[in-house]
């Protein structure tokens, strides 16, 4: 009879344990696969925007380069001095141009192709702003546009990408927040089918399958304060803290340790 008892009690123990294993991972930190592919995601475009800038700058170390970029910078992020730009180039410039547009070009191509790789919803944006860009490389070449003309259409051309990439970002996010959701009621009705499994047992130690926590996604606002970027996350108990540059300083928010950090976010 001592035996029995025994083995029922070790068999309630592991219930118990068994349980709250699966309790706390739905209800607290265990990610799911959307959110573990989406943080990847948002490292890898962090790292994808900081080599696009590596790149440029190291341009800058060949001196033909450094010298045309003085009347077209490598950032497309022209002056309004630059902008106001008349001539075109001739033909003693080509040389020059030409080393500088393959190098600029080479890093540009570099970028879209990681941003494709990264992710198909990011293929028009970037495959759109790249064939501008060689479009006006190409017609500097040919001297058929002026520089002040190749300035202003980079500019804005950069600008207008800076501005839209947030919304870039957030369609494909969408799809992650939609798996991200749906793998959340799975473990829902995992738990509330593991409830009447443990329930036709008789153990009391089954919490109600009504206390699963479903989060969203935290929603993030593209409209007011300084748009800064993700440089990384960390958890601390049951929050997420996530981590912004923010043009050199440093902001953080909180939210749910399950849920995912935004990869930009006004402060």
């Amino acid at each position: 009879m001592k035996n029995n008892e025994t083995s029922e009690g070790k068999q309630s123990y592991l219930v118990k344990y068994v349980w709250a294993g699966m309790t706390a991972c739905l209800l607290t930190a265990c990610a799911t696969a959307a959110q573990r592919e989406w943080t990847d995601r948002t490292n890898q475009l962090a790292t994808i925007d900081e080599g696009r800038l590596e790149c440029l700058a190291q341009t800058l170390t060949d001196p033909q380069v450094r010298f045309v970029a003085s009347a077209f910078p490598v950032s497309g992020e022209a002056s309004q001095e630059q902008q106001a730009l008349n001539a075109t180039l001739i033909e003693s410039d080509l040389p020059a141009f030409s080393v500088y547009s393959s190098k600029i070009l080479a890093c540009e191509r570099a970028y879209t192709n990681a941003m494709v790789g990264l992710h198909y919803g990011f293929a028009e944006p970037v495959t759109l702003r790249l064939s501008i860009i060689e479009r006006v490389h190409r017609e500097l070449a040919d001297m058929t546009l002026s520089a002040g003309e190749a300035n202003k259409v980079l500019a804005v051309l950069a600008e207008t990408y800076k501005e839209q990439l947030p919304n870039f970002i957030a369609a494909v996010r969408q799809g992650y927040e939609a798996r991200h959701q749906a793998e959340i009621q799975r473990r829902a009705q995992s738990l509330q089918t593991a409830t009447a499994i443990l329930g036709a047992y008789g153990t009391s130690a089954t919490p109600s399958a009504t206390t699963a926590y479903t989060p969203a996604l935290p929603q993030t606002s593209y409209n007011t304060g300084h748009m800064c970027f993700k440089s990384g996350e960390s958890i601390s108990g049951m929050n997420k803290i996530c981590y912004y540059n923010c043009l050199g300083s440093t902001a953080a928010m909180t939210i749910g340790s399950i849920e995912l950090c935004p990869l930009s976010q006004r402060f």
